[in-house]
């Protein structure tokens, strides 16, 4: 396999500006797992990725709410019943809802790489080395900016 690393994510706590966490910088992710939860639901990978955090901390989480939709996550969050936890990039992308927060997951801090994988050839088919190549400049996009 051929791969081609783009960003790193990182989870974040989102919750109500005026709830539990209010005026906190971070929170650790046993802390998260105490308050009432919607989450993506089991098969997804984000939801994995989350999942294995909790077991790795010795914390059962069962979520009030599942769902396979960020925008329906957003918008339970909204309310000011849930919290969630989701990758920042989703709320660089579609924001914040209004009276919510997002805080830092720390202890353990866990981020990991979102990129490009292809099967690893030579040559390769000029429609993948042109993915390859287009990859490779949005990571170095992305390294700038950070």
């Amino acid at each position: 396999m051929d791969i081609v690393p783009i960003w790193r994510e990182h989870h974040v706590l989102l919750t109500g500006a005026n709830g539990r966490f209010a005026g906190r910088e971070a929170v650790r992710w046993a802390e998260a797992a105490t308050v009432p939860l919607c989450l993506l639901t089991p098969d997804m990978q984000n939801r994995k990725t989350i999942d294995a955090v909790f077991e790795k901390v010795g914390a059962g989480v069962t979520p009030m709410l599942e769902t396979n939709s960020i925008v329906s996550i957003l918008a339970h969050v909204g309310s000011g019943h849930w919290s969630s936890i989701v990758p920042r990039s989703v709320l660089e992308t579609v924001g914040t809802p209004l009276g919510v927060i997002a805080i830092e997951l720390v202890e353990p801090a866990v981020d990991w790489a979102t990129g490009l994988v292809t099967l690893a050839r030579d040559p390769q088919p000029p429609m993948v080395a042109s993915l390859i190549v287009e990859a490779r400049a949005l990571a170095e996009t992305f390294d700038k900016a950070a």
